[in-house]
């Protein structure tokens, strides 16, 4: 962090657009979409964990493709340890599909997902 950005004071108003600009670039759909992905996500996690905590994982994740790439935003989901490989390639699978969805009637299910882990592990299988 830059020494001049330690003391950078952020009004109200500048914070309220960071909040919009953020939640409009994680969930482009409207705040729907964070429901929806939840509740594709839920039935394939099995390992026990509060919803906030898994939706922050998937959060994480999409910010780091949005704007890094797909390989971070997969090192970040490796780096979790309360979720198996099978549960953080679904994560990945949904992050992926949920960048593509184009509309809330055309949101991924969790065959969806799981279809696309698929893909995702081959893939990481053939490098």
């Amino acid at each position: 962090m830059p020494f001049e950005n330690m003391f950078k004071f952020v009004s109200q108003a500048e914070r309220k657009q960071l909040d919009r600009d953020f939640r409009k670039k994680i969930f482009p759909l409207g705040p729907a979409q964070k429901d929806l992905a939840l509740n594709a996500i839920r039935p394939l996690i099995k390992t026990k964990i509060r919803d906030d905590l898994l939706l922050f994982a998937f959060i994480s994740a999409k910010e780091k493709f949005v704007d890094i790439s797909e390989s971070a935003a997969y090192d970040y989901l490796k780096k979790q340890k309360q979720f198996t490989d099978k549960e953080k390639a679904y994560l990945m699978a949904l992050v992926l599909l949920d960048t593509r969805a184009e509309s809330p009637e055309r949101y991924p299910t969790d065959d969806d997902i799981v279809k696309e882990a698929r893909e995702f592990l081959s893939q990481l299988a053939d490098k």
